[in-house]
């Protein structure tokens, strides 16, 4: 007898994840700075990619207005400002270029702003202008001494060093913003001049040894700088924290998605999509139209080398446009969903889980956490809150609870058993386990540590 094997046949389903999805994601997580810092890179490195900052960027830009959350009544947007949990809301801010441009349109007449604004726009994310003066100077065709005057401009905003052109320069300019009363240490001004970074080990000793001073006498001034001086000027205007890491109430926020409220209805936008505008170099692009490819020829170095920026620079633009728009995507669900939480305030917000976004969207859930993880939206009210808000079904408890520790007797706080019991009078039944859970959280102290000191 010969024995008969049958194999069975079943059917497999093989996900590959293609690499422009891969890039897509990617710049999906960025913030709006850590986006402009990656296309700066990019531009770097291809030189068939341009981008520029729509400097008076505004509402006509909008290439893509969804209207589909119907708002009943703005009086009870305003009222919400009023009730809504400040623990939870972080400030709205811009970014160093917004900052820096405020101050030309307030400060600066209006002749002189198209060659300070050229100087704006030509700062990295540091605030260093890396680019020589006179190319700036030869692209606005306009002499170096013009060039310079612009700069010494932008050099007396705030914040002060801003767009030096090394550490030397930019320490010395914030030397010459310190209030008059500041006591500097001897030679200061001296050692920050014959230093271009800051010097440790032997190259302190040749500072030293070329002033004539003790070893100390420089290591003092350097102790001064960094507890005083910034060598990176423009980290004041953007935000201080890590990847990662929560961001603080009073810390410096660019919304990366606004709700915006027109005409009873909330309009969702994602203002990269028209601040930044990125497009292929038009030499290129000519460049490109001209290469032909006859029957058995092919393209030589320099022809394969123009297709392939070109190529790179196309896919590069559209990650970035599919980003942003996977971004409006999303938040225009949550609104959806969270219709009530924005009419209302926080007493409307109901339960709601990234999956159910994703049912919404058509999207996979892990793209819905990658949209908005460590994101924030400005709201009607010009509120900016985390994006995690939206699915913290908890918050009106945690609202209610803060209230009620708010307006307890100083002298005489509440204890967590004594928090449940007040919220069960209010109609909110949870476990005195889960008080302490939503105190902490919220950074109310026990009530130990209360009283008085709180």
């Amino acid at each position: 007898m010969v024995a008969t094997v049958e194999h069975t046949l079943a059917p497999t389903t093989d996900v590959r994840v293609l690499p422009q999805q891969v890039a897509v994601g990617a710049l999906l997580e960025m913030s709006p700075e850590d986006l402009e810092r990656h296309i700066h890179e990019e531009v770097q490195k291809n030189p068939a990619l341009e981008w520029k900052r729509r400097v008076e960027a505004g509402r006509q830009h909008t290439t893509r207005r969804h209207h589909f959350l119907p708002s009943t009544d703005r009086e009870r947007l305003q009222e919400w400002s009023e009730e809504f949990d400040p623990l939870s809301v972080v400030p709205a801010s811009f970014g160093l270029a917004d900052h820096l441009h405020w101050q030309l349109h307030a400060d600066v007449d209006a002749g002189n702003r198209p060659l300070c604004a050229l100087v704006i726009e030509s700062l990295d994310v540091d605030g260093y202008l890396r680019t020589p003066l006179y190319e700036l100077a030869q692209r606005a065709g306009v002499s170096l001494a013009a060039m310079e005057g612009a700069l010494r401009v932008v050099q007396s905003f705030d914040p002060p060093g801003i767009a030096a052109r090394s550490l030397k320069e930019c320490l010395l300019l914030q030397l010459e913003a310190l209030d008059g009363g500041t006591a500097l240490p001897a030679h200061t001004r001296e050692v920050i001049s014959l230093c271009d970074e800051v010097p440790t080990g032997s190259m302190a000793r040749q500072t030293a040894k070329r002033l004539r001073v003790p070893s100390a006498r420089v290591d003092e001034v350097w102790r001064f700088v960094r507890e005083n001086l910034r060598p990176y000027p423009g980290e004041s205007v953007r935000p201080w924290w890590g990847k990662g890491a929560p961001r603080p109430p009073g810390g410096y926020v660019r919304p990366d998605v606004l709700m915006l409220l027109e005409s009873g209805r909330i309009v969702v936008e994602v203002p990269q999509s028209y601040e930044l505008e990125l497009r292929v170099n038009a030499i290129y692009r000519r460049l490109e139209g001209d290469l032909e490819i006859g029957p058995g020829r092919r393209l030589g170095p320099e022809g394969r080398h123009i297709r392939e920026c070109v190529q790179r620079a196309r896919e590069f633009i559209n990650n970035v446009r599919r980003r942003n728009e996977t971004l409006q995507t999303v938040t225009e669900a949550i609104a959806h969903e969270q219709r009530q939480f924005l009419t209302d305030g926080v007493v409307g917000l109901k339960p709601l889980t990234k999956k159910a976004i994703a049912q919404r969207t058509g999207f996979h859930e892990s793209t819905i956490s990658r949209a908005t993880r460590h994101k924030f939206v400005q709201l009607p009210t010009e509120e900016t809150i985390p994006f995690d808000l939206f699915f913290d079904d908890a918050l009106p408890v945690k609202v209610l609870l803060k209230q009620i520790v708010s307006n307890e007797d100083r002298r005489k706080p509440l204890s967590d058993n004594q928090l449940a019991r007040e919220l069960a009078k209010r109609g909110v039944f949870i476990a005195r386990r889960t008080v302490t859970k939503y105190r902490a959280e919220m950074g109310v102290p026990p009530v130990e540590l209360r009283g008085l000191a709180w």
